[in-house]
């Protein structure tokens, strides 16, 4: 069962987006790394 996506982010957010900076080393690259990881999870059928 997928877990709703509002308790994932408000969970993994920081996480995400400290390790994306870390790589990318830009503020809004790593936004957008963020939002997509989330979308890449709504988008995914299976689990």
């Amino acid at each position: 069962m997928k877990l709703p996506v509002e308790i994932l982010i408000e969970k993994y957010k920081n996480n995400i987006y400290a390790v994306a900076f870390n790589i990318c080393k830009n503020k809004h690259d790593a936004e957008d790394v963020v939002q997509d990881t989330f979308i890449q999870y709504l988008s995914h059928d299976g689990l």
